[in-house]
């Protein structure tokens, strides 16, 4: 029920995305990081998630626990006007996943 309502659900997740490294598991932790993702990009939050993908690769010690994760950080840069930043991001999205064809083609 709570997901269902973004108003509600939106901080309550932040606040467990940024919980400190350690201080939940790391599963919770990345599965929180992963259902807030789509979320910010609904509501345009571009520099949340720049953030929430920095703390996701801060969780999985300093990996990407998932390709969609500096995807979403590139496509965050993209609309803020940072271009060679999001080409670095979709280009890490290719090395974690090279069959992911939507990082090609942005």
């Amino acid at each position: 029920q709570m997901l269902g309502d973004l108003v509600q659900a939106l901080p309550r997740l932040l606040r467990v995305v940024d919980a400190p490294a350690g201080s939940i598991s790391v599963s919770d932790h990345l599965s929180s990081i992963l259902v807030v993702m789509p979320m910010l990009r609904k509501a345009h939050q571009w520099a949340a998630i720049i953030k929430t993908s920095d703390k996701a690769r801060e969780v999985a010690g300093g990996v990407w626990a998932d390709h969609t994760l500096p995807y979403m950080k590139g496509m965050a840069f993209q609309y803020l006007g940072r271009p060679s930043e999001a080409a670095a991001c979709f280009e890490e999205a290719v090395v974690v996943n090279p069959g992911f064809h939507q990082a090609y083609v942005e």
